[in-house]
């Protein structure tokens, strides 16, 4: 029976193929008691071992088809299965008695718990990570086989709950033509891997109670974000066409991998990415993005069960530098609170968290914690060109603030004579109305702006961007929002500082004209959206864009702006 299920559109592309439901082991693992200690902790010991030497070995054994991804994956779960914190809450839970088992189904299961519960949905998805390693642990000491698809026929269409990365990592692109599961976003291991092999996949279905029989023809389109399933001949056909052009239209955009971003005009943007971590750094500079313009550092702390060190924060910004090849990478400092807590701090409960203690607010309160953040960046600074971004800046007086802790911390430094960034250009997120209507002092303070438009969307319109109720109402095409980001813009380019635009907003190709009139230097984006936008940006000339921005900033609501543009669209 034909059936439509719709999801999360994760990785575009259109497959067509048949239905094969992966289905996890169900076990579960005892909660006794143990009466030789020493001799379970050697049992525990030898799980952890044969954990990572199975995987070191397969990663050895590696063919060429296997993407660094995969193996990144695979070399993230060592390091966990290896974490000395991890390892010391296990052996503490053995030492009271408790079996091998039990002990890391607990230990873990709080590390899940805390991140499972953060709002950020890349931290939610590590939660995978820690119940993949969980699991490679408890079949090890319970003797049952782990997944495999090494079995799989051409043509398949991975159906599944939820794959576990260790088995994502198995994807063979050649028999693997596309994915549907019902958990995970677009930031899950099978998302990236998906991305990254160009297997249409279709995340965050609400699939059937009832599983289908192994064979079923289905249709994933991964553009939209749905799959198809029993087709009719009809479907099939004419998917089959928009399968085609799909293929000549992202090939047209592998032609601006590796391109300057430039309008049609020959004017020069910059295209930079907004990234999390490694793993979306990776994405960024496979679709070369030229830098980072937002890092955002709330996973190195959300990923840890207590404050990173220092050398921890700096070998983090390094492996991203690594990832981009040197680029200039814009750091935002901890932006922490609102959508996203950290457990071990103990926060008081707020009843309106968005506008209450985070961000720039937290670092300026918790100054050792802040200056830590401050030192690694300064630090990573001596290894590429990095910039400094200050998140949720209400006033001048708090960047008077930062001024003074960034001079205490370049002493700190010289003192110790440790190697620094001598020359790190100082700017903030311009994502509040009061840093809109301050831009014009704001902009004499600082070395650049970059326009958050998630949150400026959010505090402009007065809508929770979390709250299904008032959801219809949050939408950056309201005339309001693009008129804030233009006075943004114009403030900046009259001091002489450049002004780049991040978010969702950026990322939207509807949208480009109006950014480029409004003379934004860079965009910033999701790595997913570089080439869509850098293609948008090559159809237009300055003078037409500025034609279609003065018509839409004419209109009275968010519905007439976004029909204008969509009719307007180039690409």
């Amino acid at each position: 029976m034909r059936e439509k299920w719709n999801g999360i559109a994760a990785s575009p592309g259109i497959a067509i193929g048949k239905v094969l439901w992966y289905r996890e082991s169900v076990w579960k693992s005892p909660h006794g008691q143990v009466e030789n200690v020493e001799a379970e902790l050697e049992r525990y010991h030898l799980a952890v071992a044969r954990f990572c030497a199975n995987i070191e070995n397969r990663t050895q054994k590696a063919s060429a088809r296997v993407r660094k991804e995969q193996i990144e994956i695979l070399n993230t779960h060592v390091a966990m299965a290896k974490d000395p914190y991890l390892n010391g809450q296990i052996e503490g839970r053995i030492g009271a008695h408790q079996c091998a088992e039990w002990a890391i189904e607990a230990a873990c299961g709080t590390f899940m718990t805390l991140l499972s519960s953060s709002a950020d949905e890349l931290i939610r998805q590590r939660a995978s990570d820690v119940k993949d390693v969980r699991d490679g642990l408890l079949r090890l000491l319970m003797n049952i086989p782990e997944g495999d698809l090494s079995f799989v026929q051409p043509g398949t269409v991975l159906v599944a709950d939820e794959l576990p990365p260790s088995v994502a990592a198995q994807i063979d692109p050649r028999r693997i033509i596309g994915i549907i599961t019902r958990k995970g976003g677009t930031t899950s291991h099978s998302a990236i891997l998906a991305r990254a092999m160009e297997i249409p996949a279709v995340l965050g279905v609400a699939l059937p109670p009832l599983e289908l029989l192994d064979g079923e023809p289905v249709i994933v389109d991964g553009n939209l974000g749905f799959a198809l399933i029993s087709p009719s001949e009809k479907e099939i056909s004419d998917y089959r066409k928009k399968q085609a052009a799909d293929l000549k239209n992202r090939s047209a955009l592998k032609h601006f991998i590796g391109k300057e971003t430039r309008a049609a005009d020959g004017t020069r943007i910059i295209l930079e990415a907004n990234v999390g971590g490694f793993e979306e750094a990776v994405r960024a500079a496979e679709y070369t993005a030229e830098g980072i313009g937002l890092l955002r550092t709330e996973y190195l702390y959300m990923e840890n069960p207590s404050l990173p060190s220092e050398e921890e924060q700096l070998e983090a910004y390094r492996r991203v530098f690594s990832a981009v090849g040197g680029k200039p990478t814009a750091i935002r400092t901890l932006d922490i609170g609102g959508d996203k807590a950290l457990p071990y701090l103990e926060l008081d409960k707020e009843e309106n968290p968005f506008l209450g203690y985070r961000a720039i607010r937290f670092s300026l309160e918790e100054k050792e914690m802040f200056r830590t953040q401050l030192r690694a960046i300064l630090r990573a600074g001596a290894f590429a060109p990095v910039k400094l971004i200050l998140p949720f800046v209400t006033s001048l007086r708090e960047i008077g603030e930062v001024k003074e802790q960034l001079a205490l911390v370049r002493q700190e430094l010289e003192e110790q004579e440790k190697e620094y960034g001598k020359e790190i250009p100082l700017g903030v997120m311009v994502e509040t109305p009061a840093a809109v209507i301050m831009a014009e002092q704001l902009a004499r303070e600082v070395d650049f702006f970059s326009i958050g438009t998630n949150d400026l969307t959010q505090y402009v319109l007065s809508v929770d961007r979390g709250n299904p109720q008032v959801a219809s109402f949050y939408s950056y095409f309201d005339p309001a929002v693009l008129r804030c980001v233009k006075w943004a813009v114009e403030k900046g380019r009259e001091a002489g500082i450049p002004v780049s635009i991040c978010g969702e907003a950026a990322s939207d190709p509807l949208l480009t004209p109006v950014f480029l009139a409004f003379g934004a230097a860079s965009l910033s984006v999701v790595p997913g959206a570089l080439l869509s936008i850098r293609r948008e940006i090559s159809f237009w000339n300055l003078k037409e864009a500025a034609e279609v921005t003065k018509e839409a900033l004419s209109l009275s609501c968010e519905r007439q702006v976004k029909e204008l543009l969509l009719k307007k669209r180039r690409g």
